[in-house]
């Protein structure tokens, strides 16, 4: 088994060997580079489910998924050699999702950059699939890579790349706030925050002019980096649209989880399953934090996300 100690405040990158992956690889290398972090290639071995319960075959299995595992890395590590020679990399094999080098990983990752499908076609994030565990087990964001990612800069006369988060006049957001503003940072990128404004009847002037003033007081006492400019949208579309309009191929659409647990936020019909199923652009989740973690309390005045089950209940 090859496992390499990784550094705190690695990006690891999930490798399967599928071509999701591939692009997931590319994505990683440039937000390794972006950020002047190590790369951590992680690959698990995954044992064919319909091998016998037997102890030599299942033994054999194993060994094989291991080595498939090998290989699956070693290939990913050709590409970030190729995509920029000098990154420093590591590669961390696992024989499943509950060993320790996994659990090890997870504990010292800044960021998980994950495909937008796994080996066998699953969604991110859908029952079971690799994305799903891996997420589990780690206590950072997840950016999910866009089919047509890219390292070319855009065009001459394009308007440059956008950090995107949608806010709803709620509670808990003010952590998902200052990750979206955090990687305008890193991208040196303008952040665009959209607030989806309630348009029920029982919503009059006032109350609207009232939900407007907490999101533009939110977003001025949120303590956003110095030297990020930052724009407020209002709009009466719903959460879904407001966002999916909004998003281009070269933006960044960061959403967050609510809910039972830290991916509760992305079952079915939330905003943030929408957003991962459109996929318009790398888009980056948010999950809940662990209990007892920093960052798992909200202030009363704090934002909700767009993309929670709070926006959709509004």
């Amino acid at each position: 088994m090859l496992a390499v100690q990784a550094v705190t405040g690695s990006v690891v990158v999930g490798c399967d060997g599928s071509w999701h992956s591939e692009q997931a690889v590319r994505v990683a290398t440039m937000e390794a580079r972006r950020r002047g972090a190590g790369l951590v290639l992680l690959a698990v071995a995954e044992v064919e489910r319909n091998v016998p319960d037997r102890l030599q075959w299942l033994a054999q299995a194993t060994e094989d998924a291991v080595e498939g595992a090998k290989a699956v890395a070693e290939r990913a590590l050709t590409h970030v050699v190729e995509l920029s020679p000098t990154q420093p990399t590591q590669v961390v094999i696992a024989t499943d999702f509950a060993a320790p080098e996994v659990a090890a990983t997870g504990r010292v990752a800044s960021l998980l950059v994950l495909g937008r499908h796994g080996l066998h076609g699953q969604l991110a994030f859908s029952l079971g699939s690799t994305s799903a565990e891996l997420a589990r087990m780690f206590d950072c964001p997840v950016l999910i890579g866009h089919d047509l990612s890219s390292l070319e800069e855009p065009g001459r006369g394009a308007e440059p790349p956008v950090v995107l988060v949608g806010l709803d006049a709620g509670k808990d957001c003010a952590r998902v706030l200052r990750v979206a503003a955090d990687e305008a940072a890193v991208r040196g990128a303008r952040l665009v925050a959209v607030h989806a404004l309630n348009t029920a009847p029982a919503h009059t002037k006032v109350a609207l002019a009232v939900g407007w003033r907490r999101v533009h007081d939110a977003m001025r006492s949120a303590g956003l980096p110095v030297g990020v400019p930052s724009r407020l949208v209002i709009t009466r579309d719903d959460p879904v649209t407001a966002l999916l309009l909004r998003a281009r191929p070269q933006d960044l659409l960061v959403v967050g989880t609510r809910g039972g647990g830290r991916l509760a936020g992305l079952v079915q019909g939330s905003v943030s399953r929408a957003v991962l199923d459109a996929m318009p652009c790398d888009v980056l989740v948010v999950p809940q934090p662990r209990p007892g973690q920093p960052g798992n309390q909200s202030a009363p005045g704090d934002l909700a996300l767009a993309g929670t089950d709070a926006a959709q209940r509004s």
